[in-house]
């Protein structure tokens, strides 16, 4: 589960991660406290389950302090907060080169060193008891906001910054930043990661409440903050670090879920397509056959676009930094976004109303409208220009009205589902949809299912999902039939044999299902006339439809580039092939022959952006801030996907996939 006190701001790790897997993948870690506690070692675990009277003592100094002692008093909190997790107390001042002749000095409470160099500053921010109080806003009074007790103070400019997350900022802009930066606030600690920083994501946990809790038990609270926290935790030893460690696992937790991801897809176009049939044959429309007959394959192409809709809606809510949707606006996440949907998802519909109803279709399809066309203030001001008319003037309406950008894409077009948008689909249908693509089962039995974070799942992930179903075909059957496959694993491939037939094959060939209902195993039954999306074992390796992995794209990108651009030994003076200025990067072409679901297209844009950045602030001796930094790269990328990147493919579905990863990559 989940605890109140650790807050994962934009999803440093995958919700879902945090709430049924991280217990688990703490055994070594939990093994090795065990065995330095055992020998009277001090552990982070050890520190904090300890540090309850030292902490309250400390705390009241630091709620009580007047102005002549706030310094004072929050570095002692700070000093017992440090110490139980066990960073080394070191009070000093570093400092850090950035490019030219600037210099950022940086306080420090504590300093951690590696091998690779160095690797966290801890700093010491004023008692706060919220961790929004250290990322005030114009909206915060300056009584509300929490400062750092000494400031950050850059040469260059001769500023000091004493806001956080100006400090930090300034802090991994420089040359050869630390890999962390941990702001101890008294009750608050945040812990920022260089890259995960500058995507807005960091981990911060409120003392307090956890050490009220006292929740000391394995996998329990004060173990987990331990685990994420500690220097035990933070810091490697003699290799990679125990945080590293778990991201890692939370990123092939990802991998997993979108391999799951991929199965609920499957299964969705089948779901979608047999409702599309119902429906019609209900009011007496063609399907099999007839002048307006359904055809099979355009049915399936159908089906994916409506699917990949979703997707891109969940991954864009994800990253509101898009500003695709407007995800900070709570009109649009109440009225509107599909996260308000995640409730309903759980909702039993006991009802022949709620199962046979509209609702979530009707939802769906004013999104899916407000998407694609935009709405904008100059609209609302339009359409309800007569609300302020006054004789023969009008005044304009002040109010704020939730807007949309407008995407006008092909695959929300209505002319690319006009199948599914030609029925109404039930909500019983659709909520079995949604359940695929927002649920991700737990790893055993005993785990709970837990919403898939589109965060964690990235452009070459969500192609991945893809790219697997391009080998698939879609078809209506003619018969009754079972599914079989070798040893009755469908995961490799499956095939269909009529019921009729079924006695010449032996029992352990046929694919079983769990009944809900009944809880027995029983053979997966395709009735006749039904829709049946399936993938054949001969046809993936015709197709030679295999997902690449994001190891190889970066690895066969960056030897490709690095001939082309001189990345062994450039020097802005004498580039390779030409290549002599920044400049002439943008430029460059990029053509990928077999799209697949665009893997080596994109790693192809992200590579030459940054580069292209590199270069350009190196030219001009200055140095972006990770905001700005993340701001340009998206326009730099932009101009790639737009105007410089050409593909083809075999499979026009391909194509269509790897139009949209390539515009959920460079957005901007």
């Amino acid at each position: 589960m989940t605890f109140d006190s650790i807050i994962n701001r934009g999803e440093f790790f995958s919700n879902h991660y945090l709430d049924a897997v991280i217990g688990g993948d703490l055994g070594d870690l939990r093994s090795r406290w065990d065995d330095m506690e055992r020998h009277d070692v001090p552990t982070g675990r050890l520190g904090l389950r300890q540090m309850s009277r030292d902490y309250f003592s400390a705390r009241g100094a630091a709620a009580e302090s007047g102005p002549s002692r706030k310094d004072d008093t929050a570095r002692t909190l700070n000093d017992v907060v440090l110490t139980a997790l066990g960073y080394s107390l070191k009070r000093t001042k570093i400092d850090l080169a950035r490019t030219g002749d600037d210099t950022v000095t940086v306080p420090a409470a504590s300093v951690v060193e590696t091998g690779t160099g160095l690797w966290l500053l801890a700093l010491d921010a004023h008692f706060a008891t919220d961790v929004d109080q250290l990322f005030a806003d114009d909206d915060k009074s300056d009584a509300e906001a929490v400062e750092l007790v000494d400031p950050v103070w850059r040469e260059g400019d001769k500023r000091a910054f004493t806001s956080v997350p100006e400090a930090v900022n300034a802090i991994f802009a420089t040359d050869e930043p630390p890999r962390y930066v941990l702001v101890a606030a008294g009750t608050i600690v945040v812990l920022a990661e260089r890259a995960k920083w500058a995507e807005g994501r960091f981990l911060a946990v409120d003392i307090d409440g956890a050490l009220e809790r006292n929740d000391t038990t394995a996998k329990g609270e004060i173990e987990t903050i331990a685990a994420l926290f500690s220097a035990d935790a933070v810091v490697p030893d003699d290799g990679q670090s125990v945080l590293d460690e778990l991201v890692e696992h939370s990123y092939k937790h990802a991998v997993g879920v979108s391999k799951e991801l991929r199965v609920g897809i499957r299964e969705s176009i089948e779901i979608l397509a047999n409702e599309v049939i119902q429906q019609r044959l209900a009011s007496g429309r063609a399907v099999y056959e007839g002048a307006n007959a359904v055809d099979a394959r355009e049915l399936t192409r159908q089906s994916l676009r409506w699917l990949f809709r979703l997707v891109v809606l969940l991954f864009t809510e994800s990253r509101p930094d898009l500003g695709v949707l407007p995800v900070n606006d709570e009109a649009y996440l109440d009225g509107y976004s599909l996260d308000r949907l995640r409730e309903l998802v759980l909702v039993d519909l006991d009802s022949d109303r709620a199962r046979n109803g509209s609702h979530l279709h009707e939802s769906l399809n004013r999104l899916f409208e407000l998407v694609n066309d935009g709405y904008h203030a100059e609209s609302a001001q339009q359409a309800l220009l007569s609300e302020h008319v006054q004789g023969d003037e009008f005044t304009s309406s002040t109010e704020v009205y939730l807007q949309f950008p407008g995407l006008d894409a092909a695959l929300f077009s209505p002319e690319s589902t006009r199948l599914l948008d030609g029925v109404t689909l039930r909500n019983e249908a659709l909520q079995q949809v949604l359940k695929r693509l927002m649920l991700a089962e737990g790893r055993t039995a005993h785990d709970q299912a837990g919403f898939v974070s589109y965060a964690q799942l990235g452009i070459n992930q969500i192609g991945a999902v893809y790219e697997g179903l391009m080998a698939y075909s879609g078809f209506f059957a003619t018969v009754d039939l079972y599914e079989v496959a070798k040893g009755g694993d469908p995961s490799d491939g499956t095939w269909m044999v009529p019921v009729g037939d079924s006695d010449e094959y032996p029992d352990e060939v046929f694919v079983t299902t769990t009944d809900p209902l009944t809880g027995r195993n029983e053979r997966v039954l395709h009735e006749r006339g039904s829709f049946v999306f399936r993938l054949s074992g001969r046809d993936r390796q015709r197709s030679a439809s295999y997902y690449t992995p994001e190891v190889l794209t970066r690895c066969v990108v960056k030897h490709a580039l690095a001939e082309l651009l001189g990345l062994d030994d450039y020097a802005p003076e004498h580039g390779s092939s030409g290549i002599t200025e920044a400049r002439q990067i943008l430029d460059l072409t990029i053509c990928e022959p077999a799209l697949g679901s665009g893997a080596f297209a994109n790693e192809a844009i992200n590579q030459l952006s940054e580069e292209y950045l590199r270069r350009r602030q190196a030219e001009k001796g200055e140095s972006l801030e990770p905001e700005q930094y993340r701001r340009e790269l998206q326009k730099v990328k932009a101009h790639f996907a737009l105007h410089q990147t050409y593909g083809v493919d075999l499979n026009a579905t391909a194509v269509e996939l790897a139009e949209v990863s390539l515009w959920l990559n460079c957005m901007y």
